[in-house]
């Protein structure tokens, strides 16, 4: 119990908040997830949230009366809870995800070339600056310095990672060994400059070297692993 406003209880790998009523106050949680790990909470308002590797979310213990906030880095998916009265609003550095209720993914990775919302199901608003946009289920909003580009994707290669899955569907090399590196906690070296764009769906449990052989399988690229070090080089 934490000063009469939340219980907090774990099972199975979660963290779960049962909040009261509001604070005058608001007190804020920072949960942050390191490399190789992930994490599911459950926020006040029953909204869940998934944490991939190497992110964090901020939020208050308790929502204020007429807004629910959250502030994150890196990757995270949300289940939002209904609340007509009150809106759910994520910051991910400049851009804003609204939504009432509504499943979305969240990519604000500082080395990704940009911030990208990916709605699975709902609605949502995606602000940045005066840049608005609403996006429809299938939809990804990539976020750049000066400007939106809306696309249609797959929601299960975006999303795989909160079933704990690498799921690659026609993915640049360098997008899956950016993965790699977050969740393993790697570094990759590039021996060559590779221009491929490869397939696969495995569990994130595997071995890092059961991983690099299934890509290697491709014929497109050749790994060599030294300690935390992944070496790539082109298949000759």
């Amino acid at each position: 119990n934490f000063n009469g406003q939340v219980n907090i209880l774990k099972q199975k790998g979660e963290i779960i908040y049962s909040s009261t009523a509001p604070s005058s106050e608001p007190i804020y949680h920072t949960l942050s997830i390191p490399r190789k790990g992930h994490y599911k909470l459950t926020l006040p308002d029953g909204t869940n949230v998934w944490l991939n590797a190497e992110s964090s979310i901020r939020y208050p213990v308790a929502f204020s009366a007429n807004e629910r906030k959250v502030f994150v880095t890196g990757e995270t998916f949300f289940e939002v809870a209904k609340d007509k009265d009150k809106p759910f609003r994520v910051v991910a550095r400049d851009m804003t995800v609204e939504a009432l209720g509504t499943k979305f993914n969240i990519n604000a990775y500082t080395n990704e070339p940009y911030m990208a919302t990916t709605l699975e199901e709902g609605s949502v608003l995606v602000t940045k600056g005066k840049d608005e946009n609403i996006l429809k289920p299938g939809q990804q909003a990539q976020v750049y310095t000066d400007h939106f580009t809306i696309l249609p994707v797959n929601t299960k290669e975006v999303c795989g990672w909160k079933s704990n899955e690498f799921v690659f569907v026609n993915t640049p090399l360098e997008v899956i060994l950016r993965q790699v590196e977050r969740w393993y906690d790697a570094e990759v070296v590039y021996e060559d400059k590779i221009n491929v764009h490869l397939n696969a769906s495995i569990e994130r449990d595997v071995k890092v070297s059961k991983l690099l052989e299934i890509l290697q399988a491709t014929g497109h690229v050749k790994f060599e692993v030294d300690g935390k070090k992944i070496k790539v080089s082109e298949q000759r």
